[in-house]
């Protein structure tokens, strides 16, 4: 059976609340008045808050009226209808009118208080024998390691003693020299550095050996760039060779590698800037003329070449309009019934067919 737990101070270790039955209690107090609704309100919490097993006041009204802080007459007529002869809701044991609902709550309590107690207590130990180890004397298991003593050095004075070369024992990793073990760095074996350590130092060398400053790296979009280039499969070399082939070109045919002086842009613009440097030049001396006179595109602009001006153009075109005009005016003379006047010559059709064409 559960049973409440007291300090050395001889209070008890008290649970702050108690479960509260909205039926129960409805059932129970509908038929109280307003006083003695209060006054058992009042006292139940006073139980559960001071009585030493939670659920008993002595049973007297002065005792009661004390508890609860309230007239002595009052408490007289209020417990008269509490202690109703055909239901009584305190239960009268010996000079203590006890509470039965308060009883139950308190040791289910102390029952569920007990069993979490106990399973604390089970995790705890489980928890302790797992942490527990045989203890091993170190010291004694390295004495087993260390070589046996060297010889003392004849007393002959030409045998020479050579020095004992550095050994390692079978059953360890420990390796020894004249006695004395050697230690290892765990430093010693370091780990290669990544593509992104690799790549962002070449650039970085590159960078300033190529333009004279140094590189000063965007930790964000730097970083995702490295990521993106390290799944293409170059390595670090080849990727900074073309950097500097880039960084070497200049020219209206090379606008990406110009502008490729960062990671980011190098890496985003990679297709384009690998691109501009593949270009193979053209043999198209009119094309790629170093006079801009001689481009096609530039002969009428700067007047260099054999084309028109553009006041001989607009001449022609004149001139091609009248002939056109001329052209139709004939046709409709020689299709006309009467045919063309007495006296008059009729134009030269193919003549003026003729000029047009020449235009």
């Amino acid at each position: 059976m559960a049973t409440l737990a007291v300090n050395t101070q001889g209070c008890m270790n008290r649970s702050p609340a108690f479960s509260f039955y909205p039926d129960k209690w409805q059932s129970h107090t509908r038929r109280l008045s307003d006083s003695a609704y209060r006054l058992y309100h009042e006292l139940l919490c006073w139980m559960w808050q001071h009585a030493d097993d939670h659920c008993s006041v002595q049973a007297s009204p002065e005792a009661v009226a004390c508890a609860v802080a309230m007239p002595l007459d009052t408490v007289r007529i209020a417990l008269a209808e509490i202690q109703n002869p055909f239901s009584p809701l305190l239960k009268c044991e010996g000079e203590k009118w006890i509470s039965n609902g308060l009883r139950k709550e308190a040791l289910k309590q102390g029952e569920r208080r007990d069993k979490a107690k106990s399973s604390a207590d089970a995790r705890w130990k489980g928890a302790s024998g797992m942490r527990s180890h045989k203890k091993v004397d170190a010291n004694a298991q390295v004495e087993q390691c260390f070589p046996s003593p060297s010889p003392s050095p004849s007393s002959s004075p030409k045998e020479e003693v050579e020095p004992s070369a550095p050994f390692s024992c079978g059953t360890c990793s420990a390796t020894f020299e004249d006695g004395e073990q050697i230690q290892e760095d765990p430093q010693q074996e370091k780990k290669a550095p990544s593509f992104h350590t690799q790549f962002i130092a070449a650039w970085s060398e590159a960078y300033l050996a190529v333009r004279g400053e140094k590189y000063l790296v965007t930790a964000g979009k730097d970083g995702s760039a490295v990521k993106r280039i390290a799944s293409m499969g170059l390595s670090v070399a080849e990727l900074i060779a073309l950097a500097r082939r880039a960084w070497a070109s200049s020219g209206p045919k090379f606008w990406h590698c110009e502008k490729a002086i960062t990671i980011s842009y190098f890496v985003s613009s990679f297709n384009e800037i690998r691109a501009e440097l593949s270009a193979k030049p053209t043999t198209n001396n009119a094309t790629h003329s170093k006079n801009p006179s001689e481009h096609p595109r530039n002969r009428f602009i700067a007047g260099a070449g054999t084309g028109p001006t553009t006041s001989e153009i607009i001449k022609r075109n004149k001139e091609r309009a009248a002939a056109e005009c001329a052209a139709r005016e004939a046709a409709e003379r020689l299709s006309s019934p009467a045919g063309p006047v007495a006296g008059q010559v009729a134009p030269a059709t193919e003549h003026a067919s003729s000029d047009f064409g020449s235009l």
